[in-house]
């Protein structure tokens, strides 16, 4: 999973695009990813006997 949350501020950047150059203004977002452990869900599955199997 991941969440994007926005840091509350805006970045004005000058860049060149196609050799001309250009002012633009972008959001700061901060992409966050979250995780399970595998030892978690395989907890979770023994405990509710859902079968699977592993390689």
């Amino acid at each position: 999973m991941t969440k994007h949350l926005d840091l509350n501020f805006d970045v004005d950047l000058e860049v060149i695009r196609d050799g001309q150059k250009k002012k633009i203004k972008e959001s700061a977002i901060l992409h966050v990813g979250h995780c399970i452990h595998i030892d978690k869900i395989k907890d979770f599955m023994n405990e509710h006997k859902v079968k699977f199997t592993e390689a």
